[in-house]
């Protein structure tokens, strides 16, 4: 006689049951949706100005992901009837993580297929949620055909830095009209890990900055480890010097095909607020 295979149930969001309930019945052998808490209010008079103040008060008793059951389920009764609740999400499903949003604004890297061509952009955004929207959107304006977005990945602790610097060759006896620029050069996206030393502390940093070569690069990361030095001794009240050191601790070219502009995600993250 042939065994009787029994597949196992895989539960997701997809067969998951959720209500919002006042029955006790419904919830009972059900877990808790999200966090429950009671509310009142608790009126105070000002001893300033007489007037009755009404405080708003919150305490929870119970966690999402907890089974409704026994003294759960007594005391979830017993704040309804006392008008401290007034519903009760639960779920068919035990959901005790918590998807807790990043409200940092991070440095993200985005890599797409667009008409069957690799790109990689660099973006600002404050999840990985957010930096595939603000891509797609990008992408959606500026370019042609179809695309498909491959991964997406955050910088941890990474600064972008831009080189404006323009290298121009003037001979001082001849008119300014006649200036020559020195030669181009192709500039890369350059990722640099530098030891920093000063007489207060030590630190490291990692830089992306798009730049003809380190050397070049290196200038505009002095300038903005300056900036920063200064800063923090006027923070801290210490003497305002340039005294520190750097020293390269790796540095490699990393390929980027375009940076979205900190403007184009500022739409996104300013709007949420």
């Amino acid at each position: 006689m042939k065994k009787q295979s029994f597949k196992k149930r895989i539960e997701t969001r997809k067969n998951e049951i959720r209500l919002t309930t006042t029955e006790p019945k419904e919830m009972l052998g059900k877990f808790l949706a999200k966090d429950l808490r009671r509310h009142w209010s608790e009126n105070f008079v000002d001893e300033g100005s007489g007037e009755v103040v009404s405080v708003e008060r919150y305490e929870t008793i119970a966690r999402a992901g907890v089974l409704v059951e026994g003294d759960i389920l007594s005391r979830i009764m017993f704040h309804m009837s006392a008008g401290d609740i007034s519903e009760v999400e639960v779920s068919s499903q035990r959901r005790e993580a918590i998807n807790i949003p990043y409200s940092h604004l991070g440095l993200w890297k985005i890599s797409a297929d667009i008409k069957e061509k690799k790109h990689k952009f660099l973006l600002y955004a404050t999840s990985i949620d957010l930096a595939m929207e603000i891509a797609k959107d990008y992408i959606e304006l500026n370019y042609v055909g179809p695309f498909t977005i491959n991964s997406a990945g955050q910088f941890n602790n990474c600064i972008l830095l831009t080189d404006n610097m323009t290298k121009v060759k003037i001979d001082h006896d001849s008119n300014i009209d006649d200036v020559e620029e020195e030669p181009h050069y192709e500039k890369k996206f350059y990722q640099i890990t530098v030891n920093i030393v000063t007489e207060e502390y030590s630190r490291q940093n990692t830089f992306i900055i798009h730049s003809k070569d380190v050397d070049s690069a290196m200038i505009i990361i002095n300038d903005w480890i300056a900036e920063s030095v200064q800063e923090w001794q006027k923070e801290n009240g210490r003497p305002i010097t340039n005294d520190f050191k750097t020293a390269i601790e790796s540095a490699v070219v990393i390929p980027v095909s375009r940076i979205i502009e900190r403007e184009f995600s500022l739409e996104y993250t300013e709007r949420e607020e």
